[in-house]
This record gives structure tokens, sequence and C-alpha cells, in this order.
């Protein structure tokens, strides 16, 4: 399944919180640099679906706040 999010980076914590529309809102304390913001989310997700984080990839939003992930359903 395709998830959009909005990635707030240098966050004070790691917090997921729903937004208007189905899109969720991704704070990391990664900084928004050399990917590790990135990183952060799709950990991020990971936990936030109980799923490993190697089932989470980016597919559109590489270097934007808005991203579009693709999330692999548990077997």
């Amino acid at each position: 399944m395709h998830i959009k999010v909005k990635v707030f980076a240098d966050s004070k914590k790691d917090e997921v919180l729903d937004e208007v529309g189905g899109r969720l809102r991704l704070f990391v304390r990664a900084k928004a640099e050399k990917g590790l913001a990135n990183e952060g989310a799709k950990k991020l997700l990971a936990k936030h679906f109980r799923i490993k984080v190697e089932a989470i990839r980016i597919v559109a939003g590489h270097h934007s706040p808005n991203k579009t992930f693709f999330v692999e359903k548990a077997a």
C-alpha cells in the first residue's frame, strides 16, 4: 500500500500524527541531510505499522518533506 506523509526533520521527538485527508505527519529527530531524515522516517513508519524496516521504501519525494512510501503487507 502507498502511504503519503509529510516529514518534519530535526524535531524534538520521534512521533507519528494523523493529518486531514489521511496523510501522516512524521516528526523525526534526524536532520534533513545525507538521507538521515528519510531513514528516520522509514524506521518510524516501521515501528508505527509494526513491520520490518526492509518492508518500507520511498517511491517519491526523496529530497522533499512530502513523500510517498510503499509499505509491503505482512505475510
